[in-house]
């Protein structure tokens, strides 16, 4: 197995089954529908505001463009999640993803976390520079080296992001003053999952397009071998939702109980702008390549959430 495989194996099913989803199953009974709703729609807003954090922190540099030509690659491993304090909703009791525990009746109001590993690169000339950035996770791509699917019997799992961004060096450093480079960017994700027994399933999609504009202030000469930075970016975002869930226990729908059970589709729900404002900061570290290590930290105001990314970059040219 390759390394970004078996790392890819690691950030989304741990991080998954660290926030996890379903409980045990529970299959007595009849159970509100209304409020089954409910959470998933609590669930869908909860996501919603952690897949811009986890779609844009995968391409935050370290490295500031001001040399004729330059280019360069790597991978990125992050995690954007929210403030346990806010988990009070999640049971203690989930476990893990896949159908043996599937059961609608504890379906989460929120999720904790959500990781991502991206692949991105990045070219420059003088002080300009344009980078790229993608993720594509399923359980389709990863079943080959464990003989089911990704997440357990009866799952589903997409996981895709595309994006582009591009840098101008407003000020670049002398002394003790430092680089300032300013940034707009534009990512288009889709993160699909579901899980299907014999007598139920759910389904989730989210379309999310994400917009920033963004300053970030770096010292590569201050000290050897390390370079600071700390920036703040302003974050447009839309997710569009949707999702579908079946039983054949007994539920109650709006006072009415329903017998064998429902098929219910939500249809597109959300498409509002939101905004919020995100300040990080980190570190590149130089070894045997220029900025070979990048780590970086952020939080986002209004929406009480962190992000923290991992990347190792080759940077080569002039």
């Amino acid at each position: 197995m390759s390394f970004l495989k078996r790392a890819a194996v690691f950030l989304v099913l741990g991080g998954f089954m660290g926030g996890g989803l379903f409980a045990q199953v529970n299959n007595m009974g009849h159970f509100d529908g209304n409020l089954l709703n409910q959470k998933i729609d609590g669930f869908i807003k909860s996501v919603s505001t952690l897949i811009p954090s986890s779609a844009t922190m995968g391409n935050t540099w370290s490295y500031v463009p001001g040399k004729k030509l330059w280019y360069g690659f790597g991978m990125n491993g992050s995690l954007a999640f929210r403030d346990r304090r806010d988990d009070g909703n999640i049971s203690k009791d989930m476990k893990t993803f896949g159908a043996d525990n599937l059961d609608l009746t504890t379906f989460p109001d929120l999720i904790p976390l959500l990781p991502g590993l991206t692949l991105d690169a990045r070219f420059g000339f003088k002080r300009f520079d344009i980078g790229v950035t993608g993720m594509w996770l399923d359980n389709n791509s990863l079943a080959d080296n464990y003989g089911a699917t990704f997440l357990g019997e009866g799952s589903r799992f997409a996981y895709r992001t595309f994006g582009a961004d591009v840098r101008v060096a407003a000020l670049l450093e002398k002394k003790f003053i430092p680089n300032i480079t300013v940034q707009a960017g534009y990512y288009f994700t889709y993160l699909g999952f579901g899980f299907e027994s014999e007598s139920e399933y759910v389904d989730i999609k989210f379309v999310n397009d994400t917009m920033l504009i963004g300053v970030q202030v770096t010292y590569e000469k201050l000290v050897p071998f390390i370079s600071p930075f700390l920036g703040f970016k302003t974050i447009l975002y839309k997710t569009q939702s949707a999702y579908e869930w079946q039983t054949q226990r007994p539920v109650i729908m709006n006072g009415v109980l329903n017998i064998p059970g429902v098929n219910y589709t939500s249809g597109p729900n959300d498409t509002r702008f939101y905004t919020y404002l995100q300040i990080y900061g980190g570190l590149g570290v130089s070894l045997g390549l220029p900025h070979l290590f990048t780590a970086s930290l952020a939080y986002n105001v209004i929406t009480n959430h962190f992000a923290v990314n991992f990347a190792l970059r080759a940077i080569l040219g002039n």
